[in-house]
């Protein structure tokens, strides 16, 4: 679990700021740029008592970029969409939201943001598409299988199917 912590970057924004790893992150105490790490460190912690290996379990608490304190339903995952009708991503941006939805169907809610929305603002971003699955955000076109690996990760820890 130390290892694993040690190697990954912290996930909220000041700890992005200041290159801390989330074992960093960890030490200063929950707060709400930070709210999601007792969840993170849960993870860890659980991976390793399974004996997964150390890729596993770093994988398990990586997410590709920062964490934010996004509202959400504790019976689904909220995944949030900024995307631009004339973007030329717009199309891409769509067939994967199409995908998501095929997959999991109300076991999520999509929900579509212009630019320069207060989630877009909140997400930081200022091209699209850009996505939050469950608070992290991962900005540029993604494929379906990015944001199911996340996805996936979230519903095991939410104990849904």
């Amino acid at each position: 679990v130390a290892a694993a912590l040690n190697l990954v970057p912290g996930p909220c924004a000041p700890c992005q700021k200041a290159e801390e790893h989330l074992a960093r992150c960890a030490l200063r105490g929950p707060s709400r740029a930070c709210a999601n790490v007792p969840g993170l460190l849960r993870r860890a912690v659980g991976g390793a008592k399974a004996g997964r290996p150390l890729s596993e379990v770093m994988e398990s608490v990586h997410y590709p970029d920062i964490w934010l304190p996004l509202p959400g339903q504790p019976d689904r995952v909220d995944v949030h969409l900024v995307l631009e009708a004339n973007s030329p991503w717009a199309k891409e941006g769509r067939a994967t939201r199409a995908a998501l939805e095929a997959k999991y169907g109300d076991r999520i809610e999509i929900t579509v943001h212009p630019l320069g929305s207060p989630v877009a603002k909140a997400l930081g971003v200022d091209t699209t598409p850009a996505w939050a699955v469950a608070g992290y955000r991962m900005r540029g076109a993604q494929s379906a299988l990015a944001l199911q690996r996340l996805l996936d990760r979230e519903m095991i820890d939410r104990g849904a199917p």
